[in-house]
């Protein structure tokens, strides 16, 4: 099952011609938006401090949203099989 942030995958054996047998329960895989919007803030983190991303974001709402709008953007825009060079303004 897909859904907006995560993949659930379970495995199974077909046994007895019609039975199923669960090979491995559900597990939960953050494969989403969310998960790469959280490692690309892990990233600014590494270059600024988490103090330096919370300031930008109480003190200059809009200019964060904005940033975050254009990575957004970029990251639907860009083809993942494809390396290429993506140019971001930062505030």
């Amino acid at each position: 099952m897909i859904a907006e942030n995560t993949v659930d995958i379970t495995v199974h054996e077909v046994a007895n011609y019609k039975a199923l047998k669960v090979l491995d329960k559900a597990r939960v895989m953050e494969c989403g938006d969310f998960c790469v919007d959280s490692c690309f803030e892990d990233t600014l983190k590494d270059f600024v401090t988490s103090e330096v991303i919370e300031a930008f974001r109480f003190n200059n709402t809009e200019e964060h949203n904005n940033f975050f709008q254009d990575f957004e953007s970029k990251k639907r825009t860009t083809n993942a099989r494809k390396q290429t060079w993506i140019k971001m303004k930062m505030p």
